[in-house]
């Protein structure tokens, strides 16, 4: 069994796996997600599943919550991607412009593929490599590189309009 500085581990990536379920689930699930990621990771490793070859604990913990989201979508618990219009409470006009620039960033994410939105937040939110996705979604890293490059264009496209539109 694979010796693990665990509350380095959880301190350095529950942050990050929290923040990877918070885009698409509440607060509330988003928690009980990355404790069950945490969970199966145990599991994996005391099974001993950590073969530093195949990649490092942080990849096999983006692994299981990447199955981990699959199951949670599946049961039918997600809720939408805020676009921000939600908020009602008037903000001064630097607040509102920066407010404005989420929603509209927020919106074009939430016009992406679910795989192109999957591999662009673990690309530049977890600054994970593409061969490192490529190996936890189990996809080649030439699709991974495709997925980026027409993703980029999308969000490009609508955040142009949508800066045009103002």
């Amino acid at each position: 069994m694979t010796s693990l500085d665990w509350d380095k581990l959880v301190l350095g990536l529950g942050p990050r796996l929290k923040r990877y379920f918070g885009l698409e689930f509440a607060p509330p699930l988003a928690a009980d997600l990355v404790q069950e990621t945490f969970l199966r990771l145990v599991r994996q490793v005391q099974a001993g599943k950590l073969d530093p070859i195949r990649g490092t604990p942080t990849m096999l913990a983006f692994g299981i919550a990447h199955y981990v989201r699959l199951e949670a979508r599946k049961a039918a618990v997600t809720r939408p991607i805020p676009t921000g219009n939600e908020e009602t409470v008037p903000a001064a006009d630097h607040e509102w412009e920066s407010r404005e620039r989420e929603k509209a960033l927020r919106s074009a994410l939430s016009e992406l593929k679910e795989v192109e939105r999957q591999i662009l937040l673990l690309h530049l939110d977890e600054e994970m490599t593409l061969t490192g996705i490529a190996a936890i979604l189990g996809l080649p890293v030439g699709t991974i590189k495709s997925h980026v490059h027409r993703a980029k264009q999308t969000l490009r496209a609508r955040l142009t309009s949508h800066k045009e539109s103002l």
